[in-house]
């Protein structure tokens, strides 16, 4: 029998890897969110933690990608606390995760992380997604963006928003259109699911 020769033996492992980015783009937004409630990542305070940990016993999780750089993060600082302290007594859970390398942006170090917590006066998980793994599960290429996760009763999670925090990304002023909040109270009344966030304005990942 004639042995195969190397660019034969290839065939095979490109065809299944073909297969498998066709698997991957094709699932739902809740098998996406279910493949990744329990990849671990790091804390800014220490540890790691999952997304399923991070909503607890709660209806939903809000996953806020973050920078410290960004101007148009620094300008949602304020109102992203407000947000955390009107939904403090809500089924709702929040968690920040910053996706930016501090080797090329230093402002997005641990410790300007934590600064940054304090600044915003907010006592919420800051993850840091150091190889973006989680963002590219969700999409997410900007920052500030967020994403909603509906816990189900089995224990598993369905995302149910993508999108903006809200339609004026300069300035609280500008706002007419609170998507977020409006989303967050969506999801929680259990009317109905959150339509499109609307396009984001942010900065891309550094």
């Amino acid at each position: 029998m004639k042995p195969k020769s190397n660019s034969q033996l290839l065939v095979a492992p490109q065809w299944l890897l073909g297969l498998f980015v066709l698997w991957f783009w094709a699932q739902t937004p809740e098998s996406r969110a279910q493949s990744t409630e329990s990849i671990p990542l790091a804390s800014v305070t220490g540890g790691t933690l999952t997304l399923s940990q991070a909503v607890g016993e709660k209806k939903a999780l809000v996953v806020l990608f973050y920078s410290n750089h960004c101007i148009y993060a620094r300008n949602y600082e304020e109102r992203v606390a407000r947000l955390v302290r009107r939904f403090a007594n809500e089924p709702v859970a929040f968690v920040l995760v910053n996706a930016n390398n501090p080797r090329v942006t230093p402002d997005e170090g641990i410790e300007e992380l934590k600064a940054q917590l304090e600044r915003m006066g907010i006592t919420v998980p800051y993850l840091v997604d150091a190889n973006r793994q989680l963002a590219a599960r969700f999409g997410i290429t900007l920052n500030p963006e967020a994403i909603i996760l509906r816990a189900n009763t089995s224990g598993r999670m369905t995302q149910v928003y993508k999108g903006r925090i809200d339609d004026s990304p300069l300035s609280v002023e500008g706002v007419k259109i609170p998507n977020l909040e409006l989303a967050i109270e969506s999801t929680l009344s259990g009317v109905g699911v959150p339509g499109p966030g609307g396009a984001t304005t942010g900065c891309p990942f550094r």
